[in-house]
């Protein structure tokens, strides 16, 4: 990884803030998510390569409007271009997963940490991917890395270990939960992220309760939501679907 790092270190480039320059103020969402996604989390990269902001915003307005075929193959052709590129890489694992894809986007996040182990959300992502296949010893493995590549501490690392040994996903996720809960700042990631373990302990009423925060600081985290599946057990919520129209995703 170091020679392949330094063969490529001078193509690295950093990810652009994305801007609305329409009039609708609905599009805010679209281009803070994306920005929440690429700069929030990809900026942990020790380098990144630019994707260009209408390649972008196109795989995941596709993605969040269940084109999922469309959003796939706009991906891949990202690939065509650039198939060194860690987030484009990582964007078809997503878009993938989006259209609940799970064993291919297994093996797209495998072949992305193949090509750079250092990135969180990748792991993180691939965690998912697993447990959606009830693969959850391999799971927890991942969202651990991710976690230790993210800057959380050993002995948080272990304790979320031991949680999980106890109690299994359900202590993993109370853990996180915890933890989240104790950090909260009043940002508006963090908000999406509370709501998503509260929907994974099935407490909609919680997790409806952080998303509404979320949506008070117009989080761009918010164009995830129907792709996101910690959410998949309030997709029929009338609270969620007022959520999806107020966010503009088509029913």
């Amino acid at each position: 990884m170091d020679n392949f790092c330094e063969r490529h270190k001078g193509r690295y480039r950093s990810v652009l803030p994305l801007q609305n320059l329409s009039d609708d103020p609905d599009e805010d969402y679209f281009a803070e998510g994306m920005t929440d996604e690429l700069i929030t989390e990809l900026a942990k990269i020790r380098g990144l390569r630019v994707i260009s902001r209408t390649s972008v915003k196109v795989y995941v307005v596709l993605g969040a409007t269940k084109r999922h075929d469309e959003s796939i193959a706009e991906a891949r052709r990202g690939l065509d271009v650039d198939p060194l590129s860690i987030p484009v890489n990582n964007i078809v694992g997503e878009m993938l997963s989006a259209a609940r894809l799970w064993k291919q986007a297994i093996d797209q996040y495998r072949k992305t940490i193949e090509l750079d182990p250092s990135v969180a959300l990748v792991h993180e992502n691939l965690g998912t991917a697993l447990e959606e296949i009830g693969q959850y010893d391999e799971a927890l493995e991942e969202y651990l890395v991710a976690r230790a590549l993210s800057g959380e501490a050993a002995c948080m690392v272990a304790n979320l270990r031991k949680a999980y040994e106890k109690d299994r996903l359900r202590g993993f996720r109370e853990a996180q939960l915890q933890l989240a809960l104790a950090r909260w700042s009043g940002w508006h990631v963090d908000a999406f992220q509370i709501a998503s373990f509260y929907a994974r302990l099935s407490d909609p009423k919680q997790a409806l309760a952080w998303l509404e925060k979320a949506r008070g600081a117009r989080s761009g985290m918010l164009i995830w939501i129907r792709m996101y599946p910690d959410f998949k057990d309030i997709l029929s919520h009338p609270e969620f679907q007022h959520l999806v129209r107020h966010v503009g995703l088509p029913d």
